[in-house]
């Protein structure tokens, strides 16, 4: 697995551990987040809408079924339960700075 891989996987694992810490440690200060449902800009705008989804369920199970390097960005396919739920199929785009912190994340349903 090559280094942004890797970095990707561990910003995964974060998420899914519901570990907010991990999840900031993998972010640029001025990263962007945008989905279906909200676009922020700022580490800490982005990690309060990180924590506000943790908050909203008791467990979170990230499964990444690929991923794909690209010039500094990962694609991730990843399907995503909230508290035991239905999977969510979910693609991540996440654009790495110079130093290997997540800089942009788009994530886009189905």
């Amino acid at each position: 697995m090559t280094a942004l891989k890797d970095l990707a996987k561990k910003y995964f694992d974060a998420f899914s551990a519901r570990d907010i810490s991990g999840v900031g440690g993998a972010l640029a200060a001025n990263v962007t987040l945008r989905d279906w449902e909200i676009s922020k800009q700022g580490i800490d705008d982005v990690l309060a809408a990180t924590a506000a989804i943790f908050a909203s369920c008791r467990t979170i199970d990230v499964v990444v079924t690929a991923l794909y390097e690209e010039s500094g960005s990962v694609l991730a396919e990843l399907e995503i339960s909230f508290d035991g739920g239905e999977p969510l199929r979910v693609l991540d785009v996440l654009e790495f700075d110079d130093v290997g912190l997540i800089s942009s994340i788009r994530a886009f349903k189905g």
